[in-house]
């Protein structure tokens, strides 16, 4: 009885301490939610993957130079839930991009909003 008891809390504080890291990854503590930007340019990679979709956009900054965002996006099942596919995006289409740069300055963004070539601007998550 006693080693059922010591396997069954082996495995609750094991649960636990795998778990954590998974929450922190979930944070959005990464991203600046007091600064809202928006990017328009042009898709050169749509990765419909797990854990996050992502989205790489090519933007002309000041100068004329080219600029590589990453769009950090939910994952792929819920971005079908609110009728997204693995080709909503091809490599090359205009896109508009609005949300949170990363604090740090890297090239990193959480969408807010997201409108396609098309005109179109799904949701990001079902509603």
């Amino acid at each position: 009885m006693k080693n059922k008891l010591f396997v069954v809390m082996a495995a609750v504080v094991g649960a636990f301490i795998i778990a954590r890291p998974l929450l922190a990854h979930h944070s959005f503590s990464l991203y600046d939610n007091e600064k809202t930007i928006t990017l328009k340019g042009t898709a050169a990679e749509f990765n419909w993957v797990n854990p996050h979709v992502s989205i790489v956009v090519e933007v002309k900054d000041e100068k004329g130079g080219v600029e590589k965002w990453i769009v950090e996006c939910p994952p792929p099942n819920t971005m079908h839930r609110a009728g997204w596919s693995g080709t909503s995006i091809k490599a090359g289409d205009p896109i508009t991009v609005t949300g949170n740069p990363y604090k740090d300055g890297r090239k990193v963004m959480n969408p807010k909003k997201i409108i396609l070539a098309n005109g179109e601007s799904p949701g990001l998550r079902e509603e």
